[in-house]
Parts: C-alpha cells; sequence; structure tokens
C-alpha cells in the first residue's frame, strides 16, 4: 500500500519540512504501535540526502507525556535523542513534554523537533506528499500577518466552527511556514 507514494512523501518531509543537511543525525522515534512502514520510509529519506538515520523504538507505554514515563528508558532514550540533529517524533503514545522530551531538549538547545504521533502512510501520503508547501508557506504568513497585528480574533466557517481569542501581546510566538524553523527547538520563534 502507498510504498512508492510514501518514499516520495518521506523525502518531502525529510528535505522540505525538516530541511535536512548531508552529515546530520536524524532520531527518528517509535513504539510499537507506530507505522513500521513509515519509519522505515523516513530513515531511507534521511540516507538519500546523506543524512545519518537512528530510528529509536520502544514497547509502547501505558501513557503518553508524563504518564509514559514509568514505560521508558528514559535517561538512555533522552541521551540518544539529544546527540541527534533533528528529532521526528512517530510514536502512537507520544513523548512530547515527557522526561524524555525534557530531558533531550533541555541538553540539546539546537535539536529541531517536530511531532507527528501516530502517522500512518496513508495520511503521510495525503497530508505530507500531497502538500504543496509554498501555497501553504505563503497561506500561513499572511494568516501569521494578521494575527500578529490583531488585537482580537475571531475565526468562523459554514460547518460551525467559532473560535475567538485576543492577542497578548507583540512578543507571543507565532509558528507559520509549515517548514522547522532554525533552532531553538519545537518550531516556535517569535513574531517581530
Amino acid at each position: 500500500m502507498y510504498d512508492y507514494e510514501l518514499s516520495a512523501a518521506a523525502g518531502k518531509l525529510v528535505r522540505e519540512s525538516l530541511q535536512l543537511r548531508p552529515g546530520e543525525v536524524a532520531a527518528i522515534t517509535a513504539d510499537t504501535l507506530s507505522d513500521e512502514a513509515v519509519v522505515r520510509a523516513t530513515a531511507g529519506a534521511v540516507l538519500e540526502v546523506g543524512g545519518k538515520p537512528l530510528v529509536l523504538r520502544v514497547a509502547a507505554p501505558r501513557g503518553v507525556g508524563k504518564a509514559a514515563d514509568p514505560d521508558l528508558p528514559v535517561e538512555a532514550l533522552a541521551r540518544a535523542i539529544a546527540a541527534a540533529d533533528v528529532w521526528v517524533e512517530y510514536n502512537h503514545q507520544w513523548l512530547l513534554y515527557s522526561g524524555v522530551y525534557e530531558q533531550a531538549t533541555a541538553a540539546n538547545e539546537h535539536l529541531r523537533y517536530l511531532c507527528l504521533c501516530g502517522m500512518t502512510a496513508d495520511l503521510m501520503v495525503r497530508a505530507i506528499g500531497r502538500l504543496n508547501f509554498g501555497a501553504l508557506r505563503r497561506f500561513l504568513e499572511a494568516v501569521r500577518d494578521l494575527t500578529a497585528r490583531a488585537d482580537r480574533v475571531r475565526i468562523t466557517t459554514p460547518a460551525g466552527t467559532d473560535v475567538s481569542f485576543r492577542n497578548v501581546g507583540p512578543d507571543h510566538f507565532i509558528v507559520a511556514t509549515g517548514v522547522m524553523p532554525p533552532p531553538p527547538a519545537c518550531g516556535c520563534w517569535p513574531v517581530r
């Protein structure tokens, strides 16, 4: 299923979103509930751009975030991830905000992290492989600029969405490109 399309999507992720450079180490984490085809395709794409894949698979913990810690080799996993340049998380039981995440990001302030929890081959093909990153970037930048200039924002749709919020000031973070930013980690940087 999606063998060819999945390879192309993983290549697009590694080149266009992660912007992996030759020689960089890409830690790819997964658990026993993760889609193995996605992990393999990403590791292959890392090799294709001259990177070094480091695949780390653990038994699926019973919880997520901090609740996963009792079931994980926290220190060992955090040290391995912290030694990488990029971390792609495919864990079904996510590590975001776990002890692993906290230790790895604290130990490597330049670690680029992308949380793609529960990613499947089908989702990767549709949401990454068939995505026009240029169009997405232009759209997100326009929304970012509108939001940054507004005191109050309200978003409505014909389907019934009605979300509103008040901006807290010019120093808040807005992620708006669809690609990994330069460090600091976690895809956030200030809008100025």
